[in-house]
């Protein structure tokens, strides 16, 4: 019964100690307003259709309507980029 208990205690805490390293970063996603920050922080360069401005060409920027563009980037190299412009 010894056992049982110690057991039961160790794996409680282990599976305390692993809800502190989860990524609840996502749990707030439907709190963002997409369509606010693209206007912020994109639109001047990309536009409002997702094609690049001549500011856009200026920096270099990509057409975010072009999908083979799109899909050589992952979701957190475009969390990066929108974070530190």
């Amino acid at each position: 019964m010894r056992i049982t208990l110690r057991c039961m205690v160790i794996v409680s805490l282990l599976f305390l100690v692993s809800m502190f390293c989860l990524d609840f970063s996502n749990v707030y996603a439907n709190d963002i307003d997409a369509l606010e920050i693209y206007a912020d922080k994109c639109v001047l360069c990309h536009g409002e259709d997702g094609k690049d401005t001549s500011t856009g060409i200026d920096f270099g920027v990509k057409d975010f309507t072009d999908k083979e563009w799109q899909a050589s980037r992952t979701d957190d190299e475009f969390m990066h980029r929108i974070d530190n412009c």
